[in-house]
């Protein structure tokens, strides 16, 4: 690389880089220390329920696609004793919150709907790495930009 090309690169880049002293220096790598540590406290709770509940491929898994098709009928019966016991109540009790059952069943519906959302965002990337890469631009993935370009 010629030093012309040098000086173009260092003036594509001048917004993200600046001239300092040792003291900001220090304070620069004592707060980068203090972020990648807070990233880490926060990733470690995400990765530990995603290996406890195995949020990402729960669905997928082969054991639980196979209980899931061996208690279908058995949650088909339990459905339908739901339903006969809740018309029983309707018909026979006088004292039933009819107007409950209407908020119950649109909460559930909510709940059912908004769940599947909730599956599919969790397949994003780590929320405390989106905000790093986002809101700081260090030296080296400048630097690595570089060496892409010119590569």
């Amino acid at each position: 690389m010629s030093n012309e090309e040098i000086t173009r690169k260092l003036e594509e880049l001048q917004d993200y880089l600046s001239t300092s002293n040792i003291f900001t220096d220090i304070i620069r790598c004592i707060g980068w220390v203090f972020i990648k540590r807070l990233a880490w406290i926060v990733d470690k709770p995400e990765t530990l329920t995603d290996e406890i509940l195995l949020v990402k491929g729960f669905y997928n898994n082969p054991e639980t696609v196979a209980f899931m098709d061996s208690i279908k009928p058995f949650l088909y019966i339990l459905l339908a004793f739901s339903l006969l016991y809740t018309g029983y109540l309707l018909i026979f009790q006088k004292k039933f919150n009819r107007e409950g059952i209407a908020f119950n069943l649109f909460l559930t519906l909510m709940v059912i709907l908004t769940l599947n959302a909730g599956m599919d965002k969790t397949d994003d990337s780590s929320l405390s790495g989106l905000v790093i890469h986002r809101k700081v631009v260090d030296l080296t993935e400048v630097t690595k930009i570089i060496c892409l370009r010119l590569n």
